[in-house]
């Protein structure tokens, strides 16, 4: 499907990016595996949820946990 429909690049590049990656708070890859069919990220397990979790789950954040998000958020953006 990849080849298929002309997404070699991206997923290229999606790759090299992950690989050059080292920040806390951005999720890495360890390893990369190829197929004659599949591609496979193997991706460092996550304990916890997300931040889509917590906004689905919670009506409105507390100032000191949205502003520790936002501030994870904006390192995490200085980074890339």
């Amino acid at each position: 499907m990849v080849v298929r429909n002309n997404y070699l690049s991206h997923v290229k590049s999606e790759k090299n990016i992950l690989e050059a990656l080292n920040f806390p708070f951005v999720i890495c890859m360890d390893y990369f595996y190829q197929t004659a069919k599949n591609l496979y990220y193997v991706m460092p397990l996550m304990i916890g949820h997300d931040l889509c979790y917590l906004l689905d789950r919670e009506e409105k954040l507390k100032e000191n946990i949205a502003k520790f998000y936002i501030s994870q958020i904006i390192l995490s953006l200085e980074y890339l």
